[in-house]
């Protein structure tokens, strides 16, 4: 288990909609690294709970998913785009 600090955000919640709506919206770990500027191993360990997730990369990862930080926090998220149309 990861060390968390005041600076980290990391519940597995957070990381299972983090996981989910990179893959609902067709996402790969590479767009999303390219987009934090770090590899794609370092969001892999992002994304598993590996290394821990600062703050400032999880505004980021929202804004990217186009998500509020709240809804990622509250587990309130609301798929949208390709999967939702396809509905």
């Amino acid at each position: 288990m990861q060390h968390m600090n005041k600076n980290t955000v990391c519940t597995k919640s957070v990381l299972e909609s983090i996981h989910s709506l990179r893959r609902n919206r067709e996402y790969s770990q590479d767009f999303m690294a390219y987009k934090l500027g770090i590899s794609q191993n370092a969001f892999s360990k992002l994304e598993s709970g590996k290394t821990p997730l600062t703050m400032e990369r999880f505004f980021k990862i929202a804004e990217l998913l186009q998500v509020s930080p709240v809804e990622l926090l509250e587990g309130e998220v609301r798929v949208t785009g390709l999967a939702a149309a396809s509905a």
